[in-house]
């Protein structure tokens, strides 16, 4: 169950915002973040590009020798170290501004402004040489032949982060003479990166939970919970009856859903489709009664087709029937039966001395006879007064047996005085039983009627010709 509850959309939808929400907060805030980085970044190069460009104004790249030999001894030494000065205080940004030659063995220290290195003894006096460090270190060939190199933010162990900026200064014939350089403190960069990710981080989170709620609750009115009604409501649909079929439309009219969009045009289609089959149901059960009463009155009119209306046997009709079967058997080599034909004696004698309802209740009781003595064979009345048996099975294996049974009670019922003119049952009868060399159930039919009328002219010779 709580696996299912997981599968349903009305928890796979808002899990599937929220974690859209985290991937665009991981997404958009390395990606301001870097965005605000670089801004600050960039204006800190810019003032480094302004402050440097000034420290290369003030200072006559020809005298840098005289600047680190002599330094305080000259005039415009000092005045230009009270330059570079001033132009700190007019740069608080700025930690540290310093002119230093760049070589192959180090920095050489011109000119070092840093106030609280100076009242702390820490300050580089000129001409001191300081040992390079990455990345200045491999952009020493490119710095010494003049070239401007791109500032750098460096890790101090002392400072913490800081940006440095080298601008070359030249002399009158063009060549490399000194740099001029300026660390500006990313400490407050970090710190501004710090406020400024937490609150971005804030205010995403502030905005994910705003949407994350107002989009909840619209999915779960608009979406999962019309889609659950609908799920509760099909899982109640029964098809076993057209009663049932006629409850799942009231369950779906129930759920009224009116999104106005495709899950509305689905529910109404899922209405169409229910009522479809309802329809179909109800039409199916009309035709299915209609079926069973045609298939009713088509019985009643096989049974009258194919059924003798006075002894219930099998009629002429359903005798040409089964010998078309049987010819089919004969075609097919897999034929195997035999054929009793019986012709009534002295039915005209009952009929015209005792009445026609009389002679009918002879022909029932000869018919009787004959059907108890070949109770596992049909029986059919071709005639008015003659009657065929198609043995099959053990009437078939018995035939001899029955045949002179049967002949036995006619001849018994015919000499009882005791009974009356139409009790007296009488049938001459006739056998064949088909061979191989008979080509259909007609010439089977033929010996069995040839039979038949031998035993006939015997019976009338016994006991006249009057019938």
């Amino acid at each position: 169950m709580k696996e299912k509850n997981m599968k349903s959309l009305s928890v796979r939808l808002p899990l599937l915002l929220l974690l859209s929400l985290i991937i665009t907060m991981a997404v958009v805030i390395p990606l301001v973040y870097s965005r605000f980085y670089n801004r600050m970044i960039d204006d800190y190069s810019r003032l480094a590009r302004g402050a440097t460009q000034l420290m290369a104004d003030a200072i006559d790249g020809d005298k840098v020798e005289e600047y680190i030999e002599k330094n305080y001894e000259l005039e415009e030494y000092r005045e230009i170290e009270d330059y570079l000065r001033k132009l700190k205080e007019n740069y608080p940004d700025i930690l540290y501004i310093y002119v230093c030659r760049i070589a192959e063995d180090g920095g050489h220290i011109i000119f070092d402004i840093d106030a609280e290195g100076v009242e702390n003894g820490e300050a580089y006096d000129a001409g001191y040489v300081y040992e390079l460090e990455e990345p200045f270190l491999s952009q020493v060939p490119h710095i010494v032949a003049g070239e401007e190199t791109p500032g750098y933010a460096v890790h101090s162990q002392e400072d913490g982060f800081l940006y440095s900026y080298i601008r070359p200064i030249y002399r009158s014939d063009g060549s490399y003479a000194c740099s001029a350089c300026v660390d500006f403190s990313l400490d407050y960069v970090e710190k501004a990166d710090i406020v400024f990710t937490r609150n971005l981080f804030l205010i995403l989170l502030l905005i994910a939970v705003i949407l994350f709620t107002a989009e909840s609750v619209i999915i779960k009115k608009w979406v999962t919970r019309p889609i659950d009604e609908l799920s509760h409501c099909a899982e109640k649909f029964a098809y076993k009856t057209e009663e049932d079929r006629r409850n799942n439309i009231d369950l779906l009219e129930k759920v009224n859903i009116h999104t106005g969009d495709e899950i509305e045009t689905v529910y109404e289609m899922l209405k169409n489709v229910a009522t479809d089959s309802y329809m179909a149901t109800a039409n199916l059960s009309l035709a299915i009664n209609d079926i069973l009463d045609k298939d009713v009155q088509i019985n009643e009119i096989s049974k009258h087709a194919y059924q003798d209306s006075l002894t219930s046997v099998g009629s002429s009709s359903a005798f040409r029937r089964e010998c078309e079967m049987l010819d089919e058997e004969i075609q097919e080599d897999m034929a195997k039966f035999g054929l009793v034909i019986f012709d009534i004696n002295n039915l005209k004698y009952v009929n015209d001395t005792c009445g026609h309802d009389r002679g009918n209740d002879y022909i029932k009781g000869c018919c009787r006879i004959i059907c108890e003595h070949f109770k596992h064979s049909p029986v059919y009345r071709i005639g008015g007064d003659e009657f065929v048996v198609i043995l099959r099975s053990m009437d078939y294996a018995n035939r001899e047996e029955l045949l002179r049974a049967v002949e036995n009670e006619f001849e018994e019922a015919l000499h009882n005085p005791d009974d009356s003119p139409w009790e007296r049952y009488s049938a001459s009868a006739g056998i064949a039983v088909y061979t191989p060399e008979d080509g259909s159930v007609h010439q089977v039919l033929k010996r069995a009627d040839e039979q038949m009328y031998a035993a006939k002219e015997a019976f009338h010779k016994t006991h006249g010709n009057y019938r």
